[in-house]
Parts: C-alpha cells; structure tokens; sequence
C-alpha cells in the first residue's frame, strides 16, 4: 500500500482485509514522513492525545488530532525552521514528554504547547 491506495495498482489488489491509514500525504506535501508519538504526558494538557510527526525534508511538526464528530484534523504545529536540516526522530521520556532530534546538529527539542 501507499498510504490508502494500492502500489502499483491491479486488479488483484485487496483492501478488504486491511486497516488503512486515518491520513496520508501527496508527495509535494514533503519527501519522507518521519513518525512519532501521542502526546501523554500531563505539563502540557492542551495538547494530549495529539500524534506528532514530522517531514524529514520540509521540518514542518504537524499534530494529528480527532475532533468531536470523529474526523481527523491535522495542522501544521511548527514550520521549517530556517536553520533546518533534517528532524530524523521522535522519543518519549517516562512521563510522556516528547521529543524531536535534530539530525544538523545533535539537537534534541523537548515538544510543548504553544502559550
């Protein structure tokens, strides 16, 4: 698959069985999709349960989120840093807090809520 639509198309593509993505991007939206984490932690309740992930190429953080009626959202939490060369992966400490490294220069960037 790619994203919710079959790779090379046939007719014997099957979807039946599967469980496809809530979301997905068309290739202009960035080069590769770098996956993360759902925000559990408790200093920044704003933001919990939101799944962040990040664009390798771009530096744009988005949050994923589900509204009342069941629908994801996702919005673009952090652009392209100027300096940017590349976020290559999320972590997540014990009490949830997440983090974003930063492959240009060794940086690990604590994710909080914007005030």
């Amino acid at each position: 698959m790619e994203g919710d639509h079959c790779y090379r198309p046939s007719p014997t593509c099957d979807q039946s069985r599967l469980v496809l993505p809530v979301t997905e991007f068309e290739h202009p939206a960035g080069c590769a999709i770098i996956g993360g984490y759902v925000y559990r932690g408790t200093q920044y309740p704003a933001i919990a349960g939101a799944y962040f992930f990040t664009d390798y190429c771009s530096g744009t953080v988005w949050a994923l989120t589900r509204d009342a009626s069941g629908a994801w959202t996702t919005t673009a939490v952090i652009g392209s840093p100027s300096s940017y060369a590349g976020y290559s992966s999320f972590g997540e400490d014990v009490a949830g807090e997440l983090y974003v490294t930063d492959l240009s220069n060794g940086t690990v960037y604590h994710l909080t809520e914007t005030k």
